[in-house]
């Protein structure tokens, strides 16, 4: 019976926690003494000692420990997540919110197991905090409460984590030893998350506004610096320290513009939305620049606006690289003036103007070519041409008025606008005066150079509908003045539009012509006027339009020189006149072979590759070099003297020998003859018609036949038309001659046929010497 009560007892002393040691003195103890005594009244009276000592100290326990019951009620009641934890940090109660909160295991329920000591601390910063770190370690050590703490948890297992905000609260006993310790939490996890969002989100922002490569500047409603980051910097060589808190309109903003940012500032606050201006600001230095603004309002969570983020870059230089390729687009970078394109807006402008207010006052258009510009710019190289061009441009500009507006068009073509003349005779008076400064010498680079201008001018009127057509009637006028002689002005009339249009059918029809094989060569025999034989002929260029029928050449030529369509077209009568005088020579044997002489125009005689392709057609006729006479006039030897001597040399290289055409007509210079190597001089026709009624001529085409004489040259007298202008000529002892007394240019076939009526023993005589009229031989069309 004693064992079983001594027995009750520790079981009693266990489940109130009586600590072991406590229970083995009161029970063992008291046994052993039992067992030593002799009696049992003795043992009975030790029980009671023990009993007594056993209940003294569960009654100081009982005093120190939190009071169960009503902590139970309190924690539950808390709204938020509770424990009650021992001073070993064991779970003594936790309430319904704490237990879906932290989801304890039931060895923390139990109190078996220190609490979250299987799970990772972190601070407010995230670092993983160290044992002695964590909060409930601390008021172990410090005793103090602990508010309002946030610390984060991270399960080992899930690597979940949970942000809590903490408050411990000690129960202390007399001793000021910690009894228990109510730990209170929230979970605050989702409102973490969005505070490290909204962190990261701001860093972020941070980051990009003060490292950005441009000048951003934050600021209140007031104006006043928020922010600043190193880009404004150095734009406007403020730092943020000095700019914090000033406003900006004192720093950047000129007092010319602050009513311009006011009014931005205004937008943005209407509109609450984004918005780009440029303006003029102000550095620290007191240097302008222009600035080029984006600007984006800052609202607060009500939508109102705080302020706003304003995003600078300077543009200075970018203006002024836009400023110069705007200024390259639409002036000339040789003479500084308009080009066609700023010409041609003006043009337009003018033009529709003009035909909504019909104005009673004269406008129009000049457009002006220098004369023989080519000339000067190839004998004196072209940076005596662009000073030229440069001094033209602005003795132009001296002849009109302040609203006028003069353009170079491109090349050696100047363009006028006039507007609001009185009349029409104001606008030709403007033409004389350009025509009177530039007769003026321009000196250039040490040269003393003249020019002239031939100038079209069209007037507008109710019928022009466009610039390009107002445009187009004075360049067709400009041609018809180079046409009158040049260094003079023309008017447009309708009529000289039909020209202009005919003159493109003919460029248009000319291409083709080639192909569709309308062009033929024609032969004038050329005649030995002592002997009345035949020596040779010359090849003229005929084109028979299949629907205009025979154009002449005074039409066709001077296109197809201005087109270059000559080039090819000499090539073609080149190789069908060496083809055909081989033919003859074959036919009709002579002691002294037939020649045949060739016009080069003057775009054939500047081509590089000529002599080439003179040597490639006598190899392809057979016709000997020797035969063969290249007939030039001697403008093309004067505007080109260098590069004609040259080329007269390197083509007599292959055998080929040079007449001047049409002498008398263009320069006259007799004193330059002897710097060509040229064989026959062939006197102009104008001389020989009024031979037999003009003294004067007679001496000047003996004169000529002396100058060719002395020379060495050969003559051949052109249009001898009556037996007096063969009389004279033989009178003179001139050479040789051709004209329509002889024979009128005819196609290869009729003149085969009258070869033959007139071929006679190796001899081709044309002119009956029984025959006093002097009438042909044969009977010719």
């Amino acid at each position: 019976m004693t064992s079983g009560v001594w027995t009750y007892l520790f079981l009693l002393g266990a489940k109130y926690g009586v600590p072991t040691s406590v229970m083995l003195i009161h029970t063992i103890l008291p046994i052993g003494l039992v067992l030593r005594s002799p009696t049992i009244a003795q043992g009975l009276g030790v029980m009671a000692l023990g009993g007594l000592s056993a209940w003294l100290w569960w009654r100081q326990r009982l005093q120190t420990s939190p009071q169960l019951p009503e902590l139970e009620q309190l924690i539950a009641e808390l709204p938020n997540g509770a424990v009650l934890l021992d001073h070993r940090l064991r779970i003594l109660l936790a309430n319904p919110q704490a237990i879906c909160t932290l989801d304890p295991t039931p060895e923390q329920l139990e109190g078996r197991v220190t609490f979250g000591q299987h799970l990772t601390w972190k601070n407010q910063e995230g670092t993983v905090l160290s044992q002695v770190e964590q909060p409930l370690y601390q008021i172990l050590q410090t005793r103090q409460p602990i508010i309002n703490l946030k610390v984060g948890t991270q399960h080992p297992e899930t690597s979940t984590e949970r942000w809590f905000l903490v408050n411990l609260q000690p129960r202390l006993a007399l001793s000021g030893t910690i009894t228990a310790i109510i730990c209170t939490f929230q979970d605050v996890t989702a409102i973490h998350q969005q505070q490290q969002a909204a962190a990261a989100k701001y860093q972020r922002y941070y980051q990009h506004f003060h490292h950005a490569p441009l000048a951003m500047i934050e600021w209140d409603l007031e104006f006043n610096v928020v922010d600043w980051n190193e880009s404004a910097t150095h734009m406007f060589g403020y730092t943020r320290s000095e700019t914090l808190g000033h406003p900006v309109t004192e720093l950047i903003v000129p007092s010319a513009n602050v009513i311009t940012m006011v009014d931005v500032w205004k937008t943005l606050l209407r509109t609450k939305t984004s918005s780009h201006s440029v303006s003029e600001n102000t550095t620290r230095s007191g240097k302008q620049i222009l600035c080029e603004w984006y600007h984006t309002p800052l609202l607060d969570s009500d939508g109102e606006v705080i302020g706003a983020t304003s995003m600078a870059q300077d543009i200075t230089a970018k203006q002024d690289i836009e400023q110069r390729l705007i200024h390259n687009a639409f002036y000339d970078t040789l003479t500084g003036l308009p080009n066609r394109a700023l010409f041609m807006r003006k043009l337009d402008a003018m033009v529709q103007t003009y035909r909504r207010h019909r104005t009673s006052r004269a406008c129009g258009v000049f457009f002006i070519d220098l004369d023989d510009f080519k000339f000067i710019n190839d004998s004196l190289g072209h940076s005596v041409g662009d000073a030229l061009l440069i001094e033209v441009a602005a003795r132009l500009e001296q002849c009109i008025r302040t609203s006028d507006l003069i353009a170079r068009l491109g090349g050696d073509e100047f363009a006028v606008l006039l507007y609001h003349l009185k009349s029409e005779a104001a606008m030709l008076a403007i033409a004389d005066r350009m025509l009177q400064s530039l007769s003026h010498p321009f000196n250039l680079h040490g040269h003393e150079v003249f020019t002239g201008v031939s100038i079209g001018i069209a007037l507008m009127h109710s019928d022009i509908r466009s610039s390009e057509v107002l445009l187009r009637n004075a360049d067709t006028a400009m041609y018809r003045a180079k046409e009158a002689g040049k260094s003079c002005y023309r008017v447009f009339t309708p009529d000289m539009y039909a020209q202009a249009v005919t003159r493109l059918e003919i460029e248009s029809d000319l291409r083709r012509a080639l192909e569709k094989k309308e062009f033929e060569v024609y032969y004038q025999p050329i005649l030995s006027l002592r002997s009345r034989s035949l020596i040779g002929f010359e090849a003229l260029v005929r084109w028979r339009h299949s629907e205009k029928g025979l154009v002449s050449p005074g039409e066709f030529i001077p296109i197809a020189e201005e087109t270059g369509f000559i080039n090819l077209l000499g090539e073609w009568v080149l190789h069908q006149a060496c083809t055909q005088t081989q033919q003859w020579q074959t036919q009709f044997p002579t002691k002294r072979p037939l020649t045949i002489s060739v016009n080069l125009s003057a775009r054939q005689f500047s081509q590089p590759t000529l002599a080439e392709k003179i040597k490639q057609t006598l190899k392809a006729t057979g016709l000997s070099s020797h035969c063969l006479r290249l007939e030039i006039t001697e403008s093309v030897l004067m505007d080109h003297a260098h590069a004609a001597t040259t080329m007269i040399d390197e083509i007599n290289q292959i055998g080929v020998r040079f007449a001047i055409d049409d002498f008398g007509t263009g320069y006259s210079s007799l004193g330059y003859l002897h710097r060509f190597a040229v064989d026959t001089l062939k006197i102009d026709q104008s001389f020989i018609r009024s031979l037999d009624t003009d003294v004067e001529k007679v001496e000047l085409v003996r004169t000529i036949l002396t100058l060719a004489w002395n020379l060495g040259m050969d003559v051949v007298a052109e249009g001898i038309e009556t037996k007096r202008h063969l009389a004279q000529l033989r009178l003179l002892k001139c050479d040789y001659g051709q004209g329509y007394f002889f024979a009128k240019p005819l196609p290869a076939d009729q003149m085969t046929e009258l070869l033959s009526q007139s071929w006679d023993d190796g001899t081709l005589q044309l002119l009956d010497p029984g025959d006093a009229k002097g009438n042909p031989a044969c009977k010719l069309p």
